[in-house]
């Protein structure tokens, strides 16, 4: 076993496994947190007082988990095993390397001159996550069966790091060594946070992404105490909202929809080295080339060496990046304000 692959291991023997009596301490606390996150609120002043109840509840509820998180290893410990690992599978990214850009943040840094539209980065299916490995993972069996990962490709994905995560023999350790222990997603603000955000257009989608993630986390903490399968795959014994939070915080701020096999279906991926070249102002210029099962990115412009270079996520305003990816963009060339009336 190398290196990044004994250090996940390593935490995964360092986690604690949470005790029935404090499951059952959880119980009505999840259920109250279900409902409260249920209902619908006919005003305004109504929906901020059921966002304060749910936040409440949230708080008791991470309060009884506080000692069951997992201890994330530390990312810079782990890029060289995740090197070779990309490379090992057939990555090619010799024009770039993964360096430290601010307050711990990383970023993809041009090793030589790159020209643009040049292919500074070709990533193979085989190293990528998606809902094709995770119906082929032992999650398979529970997707089949449970309509919400049914239904929901992204929640798919975030299961599917899960049970990755937690299995010390995962071929998806390296790149899982590598992932933030935490992120900058509205799922991670503060109630007063929020409370800054009222008077944005974007409050409405804070408030909707909140209660659906909350609500999944109630659904699935219910589903691996009841469902036979579901309890095998040995999630439920480390499952809390801190950990739900973190896979969908990955999925969101990480994922891409990529062609299938046969380049007639779309599917979400994680897509490992891809996920770590940050936005700027440009052009869309990634490809998939459904013939060698390869994804492809171009230059959208010149980079010289020593250069960060960057991605174009796509025509998005700053409340839709704040809202998914957990970050907003001062230079935001596609940035705009959604303004709503009512009809008199």
């Amino acid at each position: 076993m190398k290196k990044a692959d004994k250090n996940i291991s390593n935490v995964l023997l360092q986690m604690k496994k949470i005790p029935k009596q404090v499951k059952e301490q959880l119980k009505p606390l999840v259920q109250k947190l279900l409902k409260c996150s249920s209902a619908k609120a006919l005003t305004k002043k109504a929906e901020w007082e059921e966002m304060v109840e749910i936040f409440e509840t949230l708080d008791a509820i991470q309060d009884l988990e506080k000692n069951y998180k997992i201890p994330f290893p530390e990312r810079k410990n782990n890029w060289e095993r995740f090197y070779e690992w990309c490379e090992e599978n057939g990555a090619d990214f010799s024009s770039i390397e993964i360096q430290e850009v601010k307050e711990s943040n990383f970023g993809t840094i041009a090793k030589k001159n790159i020209k643009e539209n040049e292919p500074f980065l070709k990533v193979p299916r085989k190293i990528m996550m998606s809902e094709i490995s995770a119906k082929k993972s032992r999650l398979g069996p529970l997707i089949s069966s449970d309509p919400i990962l049914q239904h929901m490709p992204n929640v798919q994905v975030a299961m599917h790091l899960l049970t990755e995560l937690l299995d010390p023999k995962s071929f998806w350790l390296p790149y899982i060594s590598i992932l933030p222990s935490s992120y900058s997603t509205i799922l991670y603000f503060t109630l007063n946070e929020i409370k800054e955000l009222q008077k944005s257009p974007a409050i409405d989608e804070v408030f909707k992404l909140i209660r659906s993630v909350i609500r999944q986390y109630c659904y699935f903490f219910q589903l691996f105490q009841r469902d036979t399968y579901a309890k095998s795959l040995n999630i439920g014994q480390y499952f809390t909202y801190d950990l739900y939070r973190w896979a969908v915080s990955c999925a969101m701020t990480r994922q891409n929809i990529l062609p299938n096999y046969d380049g007639k279906q779309q599917v979400t991926t994680l897509v490992p080295l891809f996920d770590m070249c940050n936005h700027s102002n440009g052009r869309l210029s990634t490809d998939f080339d459904v013939q060698n099962d390869t994804l492809i990115s171009y230059s959208f412009k010149s980079f010289s060496q020593g250069e960060e270079v960057f991605m174009f996520y796509g025509p998005r305003t700053n409340a839709e990046f704040m809202v998914h990816n957990g970050f907003v963009y001062p230079e935001n060339e596609n940035d705009a304000v959604e303004i709503k009336y009512q009809q008199k």
